[in-house]
């Protein structure tokens, strides 16, 4: 198990979180609650869960889209790379197999993978 747990781990690059302390605390409070329910499975406990991870979208929504608005607004219409500005997407990291070459398609990720594991 902590094979998989390596390799999944020098596999994947994990994203920044660059998120406000009172969405982190929010989210710190989530993952006790979900805790606490799992173990006690009470409605209660799934209402307020619900409730709270509702808050944690909308307050997260609320900020990436504060930050966009921010970006369009400091971008003039005099800047040359206007017509590029874009939503950055998600970075696709692939997997590099024991020489540093990267891995695209399934097959050879599979391939590195059980290389890996064995």
């Amino acid at each position: 198990m902590n094979k998989i747990r390596r390799a999944q781990s020098m596999a994947t690059t994990p994203l920044p979180m660059h998120l406000p302390s009172h969405i982190k605390v929010r989210q710190q409070q989530n993952r006790r609650l979900h805790k606490l329910w799992a173990r006690t499975r009470c409605p209660k406990l799934t209402k307020e869960l619900n409730s709270l991870i509702r808050k944690i979208s909308m307050a997260i929504r609320d900020f990436r889209g504060a930050a966009w608005e921010m970006t369009i607004d400091r971008s003039s219409e005099s800047s040359k790379n206007l017509n590029q500005l874009t939503r950055a997407s998600t970075p696709v990291c692939p997997i590099a197999n024991r020489a540093g070459i990267r891995c695209y398609d399934a097959q050879a990720r599979a391939e590195v993978i059980a290389d890996y594991l064995e």
